[in-house]
């Protein structure tokens, strides 16, 4: 077959945040991406230290696809990962900034500490996928992809 490009815009926002609960003191400051591809709105919150604001969740708008570390440390605390994903309730969770057989030395927990206890997991036998409006599921679900 022929491939035939396709020309978008992307509007990509940044939202000014923290990278600790105490307004960057111990981190610095941090910035959450929201963008939007082929109607679906993707949010990389980077290496968010802390919960958010009513003014960012509104300037971050509805997700859809939500890029979450997940790891702790350096990064929101474990225990309060539910809660982020509670303000932007977004359809599909991508954990990510984790500890993994790549990365034993690194002081941070694995996916499985996020993972426990939740029955939405959905393990995908890939390191990337593809995802249209039409391929978000009706209940959110986290979808951990399989690092090759």
């Amino acid at each position: 077959g022929e491939e035939v490009a396709t020309m978008f815009t992307v509007r990509v926002t940044g939202t000014a945040a923290f990278h600790d609960e105490n307004h960057g003191a111990e981190r610095g400051p941090n910035t959450i991406y929201s963008f939007t591809i082929d109607g679906v709105r993707f949010c990389h919150v980077g290496d968010l230290g802390c919960l958010l604001t009513d003014e960012q969740i509104k300037n971050i708008g509805p997700v859809d696809v939500l890029l979450l570390p997940v790891g702790g440390f350096f990064t929101l605390d474990t225990a309060k990962l539910d809660k982020l994903v509670a303000q932007l309730n977004p359809r599909v969770v991508v954990p990510m900034h984790f500890k993994t057989r790549y990365t034993p030395k690194l002081p941070i927990a694995t996916v499985d500490d996020f993972l426990r206890g939740k029955s939405n997991v959905k393990r995908l036998d890939s390191a990337a996928f593809t995802i249209g409006k039409a391929d978000l599921p009706a209940r959110q679900e986290i979808w951990v992809l399989e690092m090759k």
